[in-house]
C-alpha cells in the first residue's frame, strides 16, 4: 500500500511496481515519501523500462498539484468516470519539478491500487511501438 490513511501519511521504505506488456518490462520505484507542513506529499520516484528496443530510464521527485489560498492547501484531487458514466476511484496528481512527468495515483477507501506515469520525454525519444495506445501515453503499473 502507498498511502495507508489518505494523502497525509508517510511509509517507510520503497515500493515496487513492475509490469511486463509483451517482450517490454517497466518498472516504477517509489521512495521517501514525504508530507510537509502544508499537507502537501511529495516522493522521489525512478521509473525504467527495457527489452524490445524500448530502453529509458527517469529519476525524479514528485510533488502533489496543489493550489494554495486563504493558507491552506487544497490538492489537486478529482474523481474521472468510466465509459458508463460511473465514478471512478479519486485521483491524486503528482509532477515532477520539472513538469515534464506527471504521477497520478487513484486512491479508493485510502489505499492506492496502481500509478499512471506519463513523461514529455519519453514520448519524444521511444518509439510509440513500446505501448503508447489512443488512450494516452500513460503506462499502468498495477499492484
Amino acid at each position: 500500500m502507498l498511502i495507508s490513511s489518505g494523502a497525509a501519511s508517510a511509509f517507510p521504505g520503497t515500493i515496487d511496481l513492475q509490469r511486463i506488456e509483451g517482450p517490454v518490462k517497466r518498472s516504477l520505484s517509489i521512495s521517501n515519501w514525504h508530507v510537509d507542513k502544508r499537507g502537501v506529499p511529495s516522493f522521489d520516484f525512478a521509473f525504467s523500462q527495457a527489452g524490445g528496443g524500448c530502453e529509458y530510464q527517469r529519476k525524479g521527485h514528485a510533488i502533489a498539484g496543489f493550489d494554495e489560498a486563504d493558507g491552506h492547501v487544497e490538492l489537486e484531487i478529482y474523481a474521472g468516470e468510466d465509459d458508463h458514466g460511473k465514478e471512478g476511484p479519486r485521483m491524486i496528481i503528482f509532477y515532477a519539478n520539472n513538469n515534464d512527468v506527471v504521477l497520478s495515483m487513484p486512491v479508493q477507501q485510502n489505499k492506492v491500487s496502481w500509478v499512471t506515469f506519463e513523461d514529455k520525454l519519453m514520448r519524444s525519444t521511444v518509439a510509440k511501438k513500446c505501448g503508447y495506445t489512443e488512450r494516452g501515453t500513460s503506462i499502468e503499473l498495477r499492484k
